[in-house]
C-alpha cells in the first residue's frame, strides 16, 4: 500500500503491526463505471439515516478528515475528539460505527468501552494509526484515560518509555477518537475538554429501518476507503494547504460568526466565550469539501455552525442548573432542620452588598452533592462559560470584617434567588 513520505506510518506496537495487515484488505481498484455506482448508494444511504442532518453532516466530515489529524494538530494545534451522548439502544453507535469503522475497514468492529477502563491498554490503543476508532459506552473511566485523549487531541505527545533492554518504546498517540456514552459524567464538563471536543447529544433514538441496514451491508462490502484513497493517496502538507483554503472558500466564518453573536443580542462573544470553536468548524468544513471531492456528494453543512455553539452551550446549561439548584438548598440550610445529608453550612449572604460568599467549606458540600472533585477555580471557569452575564459572578479573597478570606466566589443574589 503506497504511502507518501508525510504520512508515513512506523510499525513500532502490535497494534500498529495489526493495522499494518488488515492495511493490504483495505483497498481495491474501482471502475470508474462502479465508482459512480457507489455514489448512487452512498447518496441513497445518507437521505435514509434518520439522524438529525445537522449531526450527520458532522459526522461524515469529521470521519473522512480524520486520516490527516497530525496535519490539523500542526495547523490549528487541535483535532477534536468527537463525542456522541445519548439513551443506549439510541441508534447513535450503530450509524457512528459505519462511518468511523465500516467505512475504513481497518476494524472488523468498534472498540467496547471496556478497553478505556484500562488506561494503559487505551494508551496501546490510540497509538496504531490516524485512522479513526469508536469507543462504544465510554464511562467511569479512569481519570489518566480522559487525560490521554485531551492531550491526543493538541498533540501526538511522543511518550517514551523503557523496555527490559536498551530501547526506548515510543508510543506517539495520533488515532482520532469518536466515543458513544449514556452519561459523560464529569469526564469532559471542565473548560479545557470541552474545547478540544464536538459533543453532539441525541434527545430521541433513531429507528432502524430495515432497508438501511441492508444498504448499509451492502455498502460495507464495496470498500469505500478505496475512493478515498485513490483522490489522496500522493498527498503532502502542500496538498492540504490548498484543501483547506478551497474548503474556506466555500464559507464566510466571519459572517456565520456576526449572525450567531447578533442572534444572541451581544451577550456572546464566540471567539472569547467558546475557544477554538472557529477552527473546529473549519476542519469540519474541509471534511466536508473532501468528501464533495472524492465521493461527489455535497454536504450542506447548515445551521453546523450554530450546533457546535448550542452543543456546547447545552453542556454548560445543565451543569448551571445543577449548581443553582445546590445553592438554593445551601442559602436556605438550617443547622436544626437540615435534612439534606450532603449540607453542612449555609451559603452566606451579604445582605447589605447583595451577594453570596460560594466559600471552600461551600465546595466540599457541593462536592458531596454533585458527586465530583472539583475544585474551586475550575468551577469558577465552568460558571463563567456557562453565563451568559459574565458579572454575575466573580473569583476574589475579599476583606470581610476587616480579615482577608479565603479564596472564594463572590456571586450577586440575583442569579441565586432569581433561578
Amino acid at each position: 500500500m503506497k504511502m507518501s513520505r508525510d504520512y508515513s506510518i512506523m510499525w513500532i506496537t502490535d497494534e500498529q503491526r495489526k493495522v499494518l495487515k488488515r492495511g493490504e484488505k483495505m483497498y481495491k481498484k474501482h471502475s470508474q463505471k462502479k465508482k459512480e455506482e457507489i455514489t448512487k448508494k452512498l447518496i441513497r444511504f445518507i437521505k435514509m439515516t434518520q439522524m438529525p442532518r445537522e449531526y450527520l453532516d458532522i459526522l461524515i466530515s469529521w470521519s473522512i478528515i480524520s486520516p490527516f489529524k497530525l496535519y490539523f494538530i500542526k495547523k490549528f494545534g487541535l483535532f477534536p475528539v468527537l463525542i456522541l451522548e445519548g439513551e443506549r439502544n439510541g441508534g447513535k453507535s450503530t450509524t457512528a460505527n459505519f462511518w468511523t469503522t465500516d467505512f475504513y475497514g481497518h476494524y472488523k468492529e468498534h472498540c467496547s468501552g471496556m478497553t478505556a477502563s484500562s488506561w494503559r491498554r487505551f494508551e496501546d490503543m490510540i497509538t496504531a494509526s490516524t485512522f479513526p476508532r469508536m469507543i462504544d459506552d465510554f464511562e467511569n473511566v479512569d481519570k489518566r484515560t480522559v487525560n490521554l485523549i485531551k492531550e491526543s487531541c493538541t498533540s501526538k505527545s511522543d511518550w517514551s518509555r523503557k523496555t527490559s533492554g536498551k530501547d526506548q518504546l515510543y508510543k506517539p498517540k495520533v488515532t482520532p477518537l469518536c466515543i458513544t456514552s449514556q452519561d459523560l459524567g464529569d469526564n469532559f464538563s471542565d473548560t479545557a475538554n470541552l474545547s478540544r471536543a464536538i459533543i453532539l447529544d441525541f434527545k430521541e433514538s433513531i429507528k432502524r429501518d430495515p432497508e438501511w441496514m441492508k444498504l448499509r451491508d451492502e455498502l460495507k462490502k464495496e470498500k469505500l476507503f478505496s475512493l478515498l484513497y485513490d483522490y489522496t493517496k500522493d498527498w503532502k502538507d502542500k496538498d492540504l494547504d490548498e484543501l483547506v483554503k478551497k474548503a474556506n472558500e466555500t464559507i464566510d466564518i466571519d459572517k456565520i460568526i456576526k449572525r450567531v453573536e447578533e442572534n444572541s443580542r451581544g451577550m456572546l462573544n464566540v471567539d472569547k466565550h467558546y475557544p477554538r470553536i472557529r477552527e473546529i468548524y473549519q476542519i469540519l468544513t474541509t471534511g466536508a469539501y473532501l468528501f464533495r471531492e472524492a465521493f461527489g456528494i455535497k454536504l450542506s453543512l447548515k445551521n453546523v455552525f450554530e450546533t457546535l455553539v448550542s452543543s456546547r452551550r447545552n453542556v454548560t446549561e445543565e451543569f448551571l442548573t445543577q449548581f443553582l439548584a445546590f445553592c438554593n438548598m445551601a442559602k436556605d440550610y438550617d443547622v436544626d432542620y437540615n435534612r439534606k445529608k450532603f449540607l453542612s453550612i449555609e451559603l452566606e449572604w451579604d445582605i447589605k452588598k447583595d451577594i453570596f460568599y460560594f466559600t471552600q467549606a461551600n465546595l466540599r458540600d457541593y462536592k458531596d452533592f454533585a458527586n465530583t472533585k472539583i475544585k474551586l477555580k475550575p468551577l469558577y471557569d465552568k460558571l463563567i462559560e456557562a453565563l451568559t452575564d459574565k458579572t454575575l459572578i466573580k473569583y476574589a479573597n475579599p476583606r470581610i470584617e476587616g480579615r482577608r478570606q479565603q479564596w472564594l466566589m463572590v456571586i450577586k443574589d440575583k442569579l441565586i434567588i432569581g433561578s
